[in-house]
């Protein structure tokens, strides 16, 4: 089944909220909804009302459900399951009451962004969810671990740097303070004139001249911001910092990253492969669900290498893909090349038009696929977490979170890579970088005993890498004179879900 869009609207046509599922102009989505209440009038006609219905037309499918002077619509392909269709009309029909409040215009507008988020959950890339109400709800409800993980990073770059400024600022106070009490020792600014001084009596000679204007120098120089050489005085945070460190830095600025950016400007194609794992696992460890969605995205930033053929492979097993509807199925199926169908056309040039290429989706059906596996082991007055990796790469920033009311204690001599945290109820383990083959264990003694094995569940998994699951590389890119062009891939999985309910 692929369902093109999930749209509410009334019964004129007006589209309250509408959310697109697959690559598709905006002219084309809204001619489609628009002709949806013609389609509705010449059923009403016929006399087809119908707790569920559908309308078809030479390309598309309409599935409607009434609620009051509203429709919860779908669209399909003709070839998709109507089973399915039906069940998950009747998903998304719960889903509006649920967030909305009611299924009025008013409310349905007012919390339109909310009832986009509940869309996605229960429809992704097409394809249908097999989620229920409370499922769904629990997933827009989640906290965001990635989110806690940033702040606590953010907070400790903003207090080193506050911790710097009051150093710099001690410095600062310190020389004004050594300044006054060497009498000696005078300022020099533009406006003051060269001195110097007579080898018997060591006593400045001044042109008495600009007398006025030394003295005036001097009574600003005993301002609270100190003496300024050839500048006006200043308070400010940034100009007490400018000669240590650049207070970008200090706050994790991204000047070094934005160099390399301006660097890379030089590879005239870029390749981005992208993939996010949702993964499910029983409490005996069973594999529940394991499911990949990837794209590979294309970034061209020379106009003199649009019309590109790229060479991929992969070493997954079967793997669903979707083409974009400009790119030349044929040469997919027998080659994996992907080029546009139109040879006289290019590809989109300049980083506000990156292209999506191919999307893919990849099932695995047994355990030893997983990049990682969890051993949980929860008791009375103890608490044991183990993982293990199950691959050859790098796997980074791995969090564990366990929900947990009461602070454990961590047993002792125990040599626990990376460092936790108990948080708001939450047992966060920031494991780190897990090398391939390699084990992490952390044991945690609980103080309150708890009996209740089903409080400390659903326990959660986070990482990242730079190797992708379903094994897709690109191997080369040419021209049309099938010419070598230089190119830069990027690789990066990362998890959207990896529970242990």
């Amino acid at each position: 089944m692929v369902v093109l869009s999930a749209a509410v609207c009334d019964a004129e046509g007006q589209v309250l909220q509408s959310r697109q599922f697959v690559s598709m102009t905006r002219l084309r989505i809204e001619g489609l909804l628009s002709a949806f209440p013609k389609l509705l009038g010449s059923e009403k006609e016929e006399g087809k009302t119908k707790q569920h219905t559908f309308v078809e037309t030479d390309e598309v499918r309409y599935i409607y459900q009434p609620m009051d002077s509203l429709f919860v619509l779908m669209v399909t392909n003709k070839s998709s399951n109507i089973v399915q269709d039906l069940q998950t009309l009747r998903l998304l029909a719960k889903l509006i009451p649920d967030y909305c409040g009611g299924h009025d215009e008013e409310s349905v507008s007012e919390n339109a962004f909310e009832l986009v988020f509940a869309f996605d959950e229960a429809i992704s890339l097409g394809y249908s969810e097999n989620v229920d109400l409370s499922q769904i709800r629990t997933f827009t409800t989640m906290d965001s671990h990635e989110e806690k993980l940033t702040k606590i990073i953010q907070d400790s770059k903003i207090s080193e740097a506050k911790e710097m400024a009051k150093r710099r600022a001690r410095e600062i106070e310190e020389a004004k303070k050594q300044n006054k009490a060497s009498p000696n020792i005078v300022p020099v600014s533009d406006n003051i004139p060269s001195q110097s001084f007579d080898n018997e009596k060591e006593k400045p000679v001044v042109n008495y001249k600009n007398e006025k204007k030394t003295k005036r120098n001097r009574n600003a120089g005993d301002r609270k911001t100190g003496w300024k050489i050839g500048k006006k005085p200043s308070s400010s945070l940034k100009d007490m910092l400018s000669n240590a460190d650049d207070l970008n830095a200090l706050l994790g600025g991204n000047d070094t990253a934005q160099d390399a950016d301006d660097d890379s400007l030089d590879v005239p194609v870029k390749v981005f492969v992208e993939e996010k794992c949702s993964i499910e696992l029983e409490r005996d460890a069973a594999l529940k669900k394991f499911s990949v969605q990837g794209s590979l995205t294309l970034w061209i930033t020379d106009p003199d290498f649009q019309k590109i053929k790229i060479e991929t492979s992969s070493n997954a097993g079967k793997i669903q893909y979707k083409l974009h509807p400009k790119i030349d199925k044929k040469a997919w199926k027998s080659d994996k090349v992907l080029q546009l169908q139109d040879s006289s056309a290019g590809f989109p040039v300049g980083q506000n038009n990156k292209f999506s290429i191919v999307k893919w989706k990849l099932n695995f059906k047994k355990d030893n696929a997983l990049p990682i596996k969890p051993d949980i082991w929860i008791d009375s007055d103890s608490c044991s977490i183990t993982l293990t990796s199950n691959v050859d790469y790098t796997l980074n920033n791995v969090v564990v979170t366990v929900p947990m009311e009461e602070r454990p204690e961590q047993e002792e001599d125990e040599d626990c890579p990376g460092e936790w945290q108990h948080s708001n109820g939450e047992l966060i383990w920031q494991v780190g970088d897990v090398e391939g083959g390699e084990t992490a264990k952390l044991d945690l003694v609980l103080n309150n005993e708890e009996d209740d094995e089903d409080l400390f569940y659903p326990i959660s998994l986070n990482f990242s890498s730079n190797t992708v699951l379903s094994g897709m590389n690109v191997d080369n890119i040419t021209d049309q004179d099938d010419n070598d062009v230089q190119y830069e891939p990027s690789y990066e999985c990362i998890v959207s879900k990896y529970n242990i309910i």
